[in-house]
């Protein structure tokens, strides 16, 4: 490869690596709100009081799991392709994402 088409990969795969950090970003915040809620019923439920509000999220929270999971797998996945293509500094721009 020639050092214009490496630079072009690196640049591709780093908006691909953004965009995953982007889409991993979003499903912590549905774990976490979903955590959130399941910890709310489950005080109703030890205090004896009935739930009225189960959001229907809650029965796809294994699916979430394993989307993080998939999603976080991928992201590795790049970074590590990134820092072979030489990208470290491009990687350290993207200082709003956390480092594996």
């Amino acid at each position: 490869m020639t050092p214009t088409e490496v630079a072009a990969e690196g640049n591709g795969r780093l908006q691909e690596y953004a965009e995953t950090r982007r889409a991993l970003a979003a499903l912590r915040a549905r774990i976490r709100e979903d955590s959130d809620a399941m910890r709310q019923i489950s005080q109703s439920v030890r205090r004896n009081k009935t739930v009225l509000n189960v959001p229907k999220r809650i029965g796809t929270f294994g699916e979430t799991l394993e989307d993080y999971r998939s999603t976080r797998a991928r992201c590795a996945e790049l970074y590590e392709l990134l820092m072979d293509l030489g990208m470290a500094a491009a990687i350290r721009d993207l200082s709003d994402f956390p480092r594996y």
